[in-house]
């Protein structure tokens, strides 16, 4: 049973890589989905910190996107609400999967240039290095509304993804490695639309 709800969730977190890096690829206009460098680049020797499932990049800008597409089962009780704030945000023995973002945003600001130039990607402009963050997935549930502390990174339901990539053309982003507001919304910039209510 618990490696058919796997196997489903796997599936559905892949459907979610697929459309969110569509959206990203109409947006932006460099754009590539599940790579792991230290599985791609192995001589490199980086280090394990999991795979970017959407990685985006606007030269023009010196702009990067970094998308993490995570399926999680809705809460039915309060008790499956403090378990799906602890699996995102960590508390008790789990790090959560903010942690495992962080490290890929260190690892990002770290090698930028040397990605860059791994996938072919052309020389920024002469602006700051930003990188915008964002947890993307099917549902908003309570916590992704309503982080228990502050992070970078921007919560977004799928279904609204385009409409907060156009409407965020300059989101909340790590900027010479400080966070700054450039100008979006906390959570979702559709909020204008009514879509984020």
């Amino acid at each position: 049973m618990r490696a058919a709800v796997g196997k489903l969730k796997k599936e559905l977190e892949d459907g979610l890589e697929d459309r969110a890096h569509e959206v990203c690829a109409r947006v932006m206009p460099h754009a590539i989905k599940g790579i792991d460098f230290k599985y791609r680049f192995p001589k490199l020797q980086f280090p394990d910190v999991g795979d970017f499932d959407v990685l985006a990049y606007r030269p023009e800008e010196n702009q990067w996107l970094t998308a993490e597409c995570k399926y999680n089962q809705p809460a039915f009780c309060l008790k499956d609400t403090r378990r799906l704030r602890d699996r995102i945000f960590g508390g008790g023995n789990e790090l959560g999967q903010l942690r495992k973002i962080e490290r890929r945003r260190d690892f990002l600001a770290e090698n930028a240039d040397t990605l860059r130039t791994l996938l072919g990607w052309p020389a920024p402009a002469d602006k700051p290095f930003s990188v915008t963050e964002l947890y993307v997935s099917k549902d908003m549930h309570f916590w992704l509304r309503f982080p228990p502390y502050e992070v970078p990174t921007r919560f977004v339901q799928i279904d609204t993804l385009d409409a907060w990539l156009r409407f965020a053309a300059a989101p909340l982003g790590i900027v010479d490695a400080d966070l700054v507001d450039l100008g979006a919304s906390p959570t979702c910039p559709a909020t204008m639309l009514g879509e984020c209510d």
